[in-house]
C-alpha cells in the first residue's frame, strides 16, 4: 500500500530542487502531488538565456533553447493560469552578440522568446542583463514594454545593458506605475540628453523606495529626477547606493540633494586613482 506524501514534504522537495526544474518535472513524487503549490514553485522564476554565438556548439544550444521555450509555451497553452505564477522573469545575453548569426536563426530565437514573454501576466520582478535593447526584434521589444507597464511589476534590475538614448530608457521606467526597487549596473546610452516630459504618469506618482546606481551616468539621473514633470519620486527613498567613477563625481552631489528625510540607508563608493573608497550610514 502506498501512502500519500504529506504536502509539507512535497514543498520541501520543491524548495531544494528549485533551480533543477528538469528533475522536478520528471519526479514521480512531485508529479503525483501536482497541486497549486507545486505549480507555483516550479513556475515562480523563469530565466531565458540566449545561447552564446561564440560557443562552438551554438546550433545545438539554439535548438535546445527553442525546444525548452516550446515546452514552456505548451504548458501555458494547456493551462493558461500557470503563466500567472511567474513572479520573476529574467532575460540574459541578448542583443548584438548575434551579429554573425543568420537572419533565419535570429528570427526563430526571437519568436520563441517573444511567445513566452507575451504570456506573462503577473511579473513582479524583471531582470535584464548583458543585452542590447535596440537590436531586439520589434515584437520582442513590444512584449517587454508590456511587462514594464504591468501593474504587478515593482522591482527592476538591469545590468550590462545598452540602449540608444536615455530618453527612451526613462520612457520605459516611466511606465512602471508601482516601481519600488530599481537597480542599475553598467547602463550604456549613446545619447544622455535629459528626457522630454512624460505623459504616461502624473509627476511624482511613482514612489521609489530603493535605488542602486553602479557605473551609470548619475548626473543624467539626478537631472531627470529634479524635473517637475518626472513621474518618479525619490524624496521618499529609504535606501540609496551609489558607485561613482571620477568622471561622474559631479552627479553624485545633485542626487544626494534630491533625497528626502526618509532615507534610512546610504552607501557611497567613489572610485578614485588609488581604488575605491566607501562610506555608509
Amino acid at each position: 500500500m502506498v501512502f500519500p506524501v504529506p504536502r509539507e514534504i512535497v514543498d520541501c522537495i520543491l524548495d531544494n530542487l528549485y533551480l533543477d526544474k528538469a528533475t522536478l518535472l520528471s519526479c514521480a513524487l512531485v508529479g503525483k502531488a501536482w497541486g497549486l503549490s507545486a505549480q507555483r514553485g516550479i513556475f515562480q522564476h523563469i530565466t531565458l538565456e540566449f545561447p552564446n554565438i561564440q560557443h562552438e556548439e551554438f546550433d545545438e544550444l539554439a535548438r535546445a533553447y527553442n525546444k525548452r521555450n516550446e515546452q514552456l509555451i505548451g504548458s501555458f497553452e494547456r493551462k493558461p493560469y500557470l503563466a500567472s505564477h511567474v513572479q520573476t522573469f529574467e532575460l540574459k545575453q541578448f542583443g548584438k552578440l548575434f551579429g554573425d548569426v543568420s537572419r533565419h536563426k535570429k528570427k526563430i530565437l526571437y519568436v520563441s522568446t517573444t511567445q513566452v514573454v507575451e504570456r506573462l501576466c503577473n511579473v513582479k520582478s524583471l531582470l535584464l542583463s548583458r543585452g542590447n535593447w535596440d537590436s531586439l526584434s520589434p515584437r520582442l521589444r513590444e512584449a517587454l514594454k508590456h511587462l514594464f507597464s504591468a501593474p504587478s511589476l515593482s522591482r527592476i534590475s538591469i545590468s550590462l545593458f545598452a540602449i540608444s538614448s536615455f530618453n527612451e530608457f526613462a520612457s520605459l521606467l516611466s511606465q512602471v506605475s508601482h516601481l519600488r526597487m530599481l537597480k542599475l549596473h553598467f547602463l550604456y546610452c549613446n545619447n544622455w540628453d535629459a528626457p522630454t516630459s512624460s505623459k504616461s504618469h502624473p509627476p511624482r506618482s511613482i514612489q521609489l523606495e530603493l535605488l542602486y546606481l553602479h557605473s551609470v551616468n548619475t548626473r543624467a539621473f539626478a537631472a531627470w529626477f529634479q524635473q517637475d514633470s518626472c513621474p518618479i519620486e525619490v524624496r521618499n527613498l529609504r535606501t540609496l547606493k551609489i558607485y561613482s567613477k571620477p568622471s561622474d563625481y559631479e552627479g553624485t552631489a545633485p542626487m544626494l540633494q534630491s533625497i528626502g528625510a526618509n532615507l534610512q540607508k546610504l552607501e557611497l563608493e567613489l572610485q578614485g586613482p588609488r581604488g575605491s573608497q566607501g562610506a555608509s550610514s
